[in-house]
């Protein structure tokens, strides 16, 4: 398969994104990892001058004041706010909740996203449950109406919340069906239990866990439709860039390894080659033997021990040292196998 180049437009701004990245953003992971700690008042700034750079809001539609960018554009410039540590590219590729304009009324969309469009706060998701995990069917937060509110009842874990967000999109179950509903921080019966720390702290996002006790929200903070659909638009997107982040991150760290490896020693001579040549090194042999019906398959390579199948069908490993005397121990250490879940 053969993978297009990018339209001009998008390479260009991707390639301003990328020089942004490195101008701004790699000296102050520097200051973060010498103080273990973000400040927030730099990120800050870092974060108005990618809005005057015009990296801010291009995912939102024009209507909205954004520049409607495609998702081959969005996942462009996602891949260079990835190339970031810490989760500092969020403040240059700052990116608006198309999703929630998507399906909220109009009122809603200027009480609740046109405050995240100037700037002022973020949205926060809350969707994931500890028995559901991100699968959306499987959530068991409900939402009862009460005369002119909602009562919610239900616990989140891992919630999307940048800072102290403006507010949370809670997903719960109304009579067999998925709804939205906006919750504002400090509405009773809405308790933050804990905010569990990560391998990739200090981070600029945090992942806080919820619970909802009897919480009342009113009518008019009910998404009125979308609440499932809403849902996983939200979740396929950013899985989708994600996986574009974690290609930015790669690429720079195998940039750093490349440098790294290129650079002299300080003794001031070349790193030596670690490339064996083909004397100096003898090519490992295993053979497996696997028995069909009418035929026996070989594949042979140089190893000091074989393997071999035993009549029960399992693989045996077979040495080629000596036989130890019954009773002796090896100093060999043992092996297992480990299954990786995804």
């Amino acid at each position: 398969m053969v993978v297009p180049e990018l339209p001009p437009d998008i390479a260009e701004l991707k390639e301003r994104v990328g020089r942004f990245v490195a101008e701004e953003v790699f000296p102050l992971e520097e200051s973060i990892a010498a103080a273990g700690e973000i400040d927030f008042a730099a990120v800050d700034e870092v974060r108005k001058k990618a809005r005057a750079a015009g990296f801010s809001m291009l995912n939102m539609p024009e209507e909205a004041g954004g520049a409607g960018l495609s998702m081959l554009g969005q996942v462009a410039l996602e891949e260079e706010s990835g190339k970031a540590t810490n989760g500092l590219g969020f403040a240059v590729v700052d990116r608006g909740p198309a999703e929630l304009w998507e399906i909220l009324t109009p009122e809603q969309r200027d009480r609740w996203v046109v405050p995240i469009l100037r700037g002022e706060y973020r949205e926060a998701w809350a969707v994931t449950e500890p028995g559901a995990g991100s699968d959306v069917s499987a959530v068991a937060a409900t939402a009862v109406r009460d005369g002119d509110e909602w009562v919610l009842n239900g616990e989140k874990w891992f919630v999307t919340s940048e800072g102290n967000p403006g507010f949370y999109i809670v997903l719960a179950v109304v009579d067999g069906e998925q709804t939205l509903f906006i919750v504002e921080p400090g509405t009773p019966g809405l308790e933050l239990t804990r905010v569990p720390g990560f391998l990739h702290d200090p981070y600029l996002d945090h992942h806080p866990e919820l619970v909802l006790r009897d919480c009342r929200v009113p009518d008019e903070n009910r998404v009125p439709a979308g609440g499932n659909e809403g849902a996983k638009e939200w979740f396929l997107v950013e899985r989708l860039f994600i996986a574009a982040r974690c290609c930015g991150a790669s690429e720079r760290a195998l940039g750093i390894a490349r440098d790294w490896r290129s650079s002299a020693s300080p003794s001031g001579s070349q790193l030596p080659s670690t490339k064996a040549s083909p004397s100096s090194s003898p090519t490992p042999s295993r053979s497996f033997s696997q028995r069909g019906s009418s035929r026996t398959t070989r594949l042979t390579r140089s190893t000091p021990t074989r393997t071999a199948r035993s009549s029960t069908g399992r693989w045996r490993r077979r040495s080629s040292s000596p036989p130890r005397p019954r009773g002796a121990s090896s100093t060999a250490p043992s092996r297992s196998s480990a299954a990786a879940a995804t």
